[in-house]
């Protein structure tokens, strides 16, 4: 089973998130946005997907399948412990930042297509940070995109810890220091053969899974930036055209959490209360 974090409100749960980080990352890699959420009622699980942080890395035999797919089935066995804390009848949000964010919408899907667990409480919505989607639409990853990917992974990994800081740092001066050493920490333990495979975008073409969660009626944010962002504007079209909602932050790039973090929880935060004011009003 993949490694967990479960991040508990003070006070009785009004809902859960389960928070799916992105390639080459880790569920440490969000814990900047746990007090914020916890703070307004809501339980996180935030998991390292495969080949990350503390869960089981890739083997050669699960490689061969479809890795997006595996992470979507590692991700719903790993939401099996909500019933083991009494959160499964909860509510259930999902948040994803890049390959997370197609897992966490793939995951989603899965609970409004008439196959999962009825033990567990609705979709309240899909939170998606510049998720990963390919277009032309294709789960497949550029070979070519992949294997500089790998070998770049390579690289710093090799570097002693205060090179690999100091790296990250000069590409992303922006952010905090706390920030730049969970990146650093959560890029030393990523498998890279997962990353040199590269297809981590589930099979299930990303506008089918936005049009039928849109006809179940499960809301999805895509908050995405304009710098080296992954959301382009005819992703965009495709999305809002499927009945997602699309918020752009100037400026922002494909980490617009790190970037604008203070409008990114807002704006989070804003869309989940409102998912629950409409669905849930008790809550």
């Amino acid at each position: 089973m993949l490694n967990y974090r479960l991040e508990l409100p003070a006070s009785k749960p009004r809902a859960i998130i389960v928070a799916i980080h992105g390639l080459m990352e880790s569920a440490a890699c969000l814990e900047a946005a746990f007090p914020s959420w916890t703070a307004h009622g809501f339980a996180v699980l935030a998991v390292d997907l495969r080949g990350h942080g503390a869960s089981p890395r890739w083997t050669p035999e699960l490689l061969e399948q479809h890795p997006g797919d595996v992470m979507v089935d590692d991700v719903l066995q790993v939401m099996e412990i909500l019933t083991l804390h009494g959160l499964a009848e909860l509510p259930t949000f999902f948040y994803g930042h890049s390959a997370g964010g197609a897992v966490a919408a793939a995951v989603a899907f899965h609970f409004v297509d008439g196959a999962g667990d009825s033990a567990y409480g609705e979709v309240g919505g899909v939170l998606l940070e510049d998720p990963f989607w390919r277009l032309p639409v294709t789960p497949l990853q550029d070979r070519a995109v992949a294997e500089q990917a790998y070998m770049d992974l390579l690289a710093a990994q090799a570097l002693a810890p205060e090179q690999r800081f100091l790296l990250k740092k000069s590409e992303w001066s922006g952010w905090d220091d706390d920030e730049i050493q969970r990146a650093c920490e959560a890029q030393l333990n990523v498998d890279p053969q997962v990353v040199r495979n590269g297809n981590v975008i589930p099979s299930q073409p990303w506008p089918e899974i936005l049009r039928d969660l849109g006809a179940a009626g499960v809301p999805v944010l895509i908050i995405t930036g304009t710098d080296r962002i992954g959301i382009t504007p005819s992703h965009q079209w495709i999305a809002e055209s499927q009945g997602a909602r699309v918020e752009v932050f100037d400026g922002a790039s494909h980490f617009v959490r790190r970037d604008a973090t203070q409008l990114f929880m807002e704006s989070a935060t804003a869309f989940l209360e409102e998912c629950l004011s409409v669905h849930h009003p008790s809550l």
